[in-house]
C-alpha cells in the first residue's frame, strides 16, 4: 500500500483518496482514503499522483507549439502541404508575417519522391 498527500482518482463515485494498493500483476487493486494517523499510512509520501503522470511525462511546451501549427500529417504530396497551409493562413490571418511565422507539424519527405523541398 502507498499513500500521499493526495491521488486525483477521475472518479465521480470515488474522487478523494490518499492510497492505493498494487496487485502481483501490477494493476490497482484498491484506491481509497486512509487516515494519515492509521497505520496503513505511516510511510505517507510527500506528493500528489496524478493518472497518466505516474510514470510518464508530458512535453506542455512542445504541444502548446502544436496547437498553433499547421498540421501536415498524412501529405502525401507538395501541393497537398500548401493547401494545408493556406488553410491554416485563412484561419489565422495573424500568421505568416516576419514576426509570427507559420509552423507546420507532422510532414514526412518521403513522401515527395525522396526529395527536401526548397523555400515555398
Amino acid at each position: 500500500t502507498y499513500c500521499y498527500t493526495s491521488i486525483k482518482t477521475l472518479s465521480p463515485s470515488n474522487p478523494y483518496a490518499n492510497c492505493f494498493t498494487i496487485s502481483s500483476s501490477g494493476t490497482f487493486s484498491r484506491v481509497f482514503a486512509a487516515d494519515l494517523t492509521s497505520s496503513l499510512a505511516k510511510n505517507t509520501r510527500d506528493g500528489f499522483v496524478i493518472p497518466g503522470l505516474w510514470d510518464g511525462h508530458g512535453h506542455l511546451l512542445q504541444y502548446g507549439e502544436l496547437m498553433y501549427s499547421a498540421n501536415l500529417f498524412g501529405s502525401k504530396s507538395m501541393d497537398e502541404v500548401l493547401h494545408r497551409l493556406d488553410e491554416h493562413l485563412a484561419r489565422n490571418p495573424s500568421m505568416g508575417t516576419r514576426l509570427e511565422w507559420v509552423r507546420g507539424v507532422g510532414w514526412d519527405q518521403a513522401a515527395f519522391g525522396g526529395n527536401m523541398p526548397m523555400a515555398v
